[in-house]
């Protein structure tokens, strides 16, 4: 993912969105890529605060953990199966995409239950981690107002 797709794609959907008269808000994490077009009508864009993705996110917490075990294993089962047959192991974009996809077979439905059952109960909300934000961002703000008098 670059920055120009990224922006491509949200271009795209705003106009999807448009022909739908649907407005919708985005809520995405601060990544490099993430930069927000300045002509969206129809997408409002929210960054999430730093550090809040494995608490907002559940599949940090244990889905791609457990995707990305299951394909390193792939991966090296490959190397190794190359390896006793005395050959190269050239692995393609293609053998990457097929190995993810099995790996991907392999997580269970009860990682991903376990995953979405640590989602923080109903007293958590987001507004209230937003807050946090805001007002520790003041709180800097101020303190380094104060150290310049």
């Amino acid at each position: 993912m670059t920055s120009d797709l990224f922006q491509k794609y949200l271009r795209q959907w705003d106009k999807e969105l448009a022909k739908k008269k649907r407005k919708i808000v985005l809520l995405i994490d601060e990544c490099t890529v993430h930069i927000e077009p300045s002509n969206l009508e129809w997408i409002q864009v929210v960054f999430l605060p730093p550090n809040t993705t494995s608490i907002l996110q559940p599949t940090d917490q244990g889905v791609i953990r457990s995707l990305k075990c299951h394909y390193r294993k792939q991966l090296i089962l490959r190397i190794l199966k190359c390896y006793d047959k005395n050959k190269d192991c050239d692995i393609s974009l293609l053998d990457a995409v097929v190995l993810l996809e099995k790996s991907w077979r392999l997580v269970t439905e009860s990682t991903i239950r376990n995953c979405f059952s640590h989602v923080p109960d109903s007293n958590f909300s987001l507004q209230q981690v937003c807050h946090k934000f805001v007002m520790t961002r003041v709180q800097i703000c101020h303190d380094k107002s104060a150290s310049l008098q």
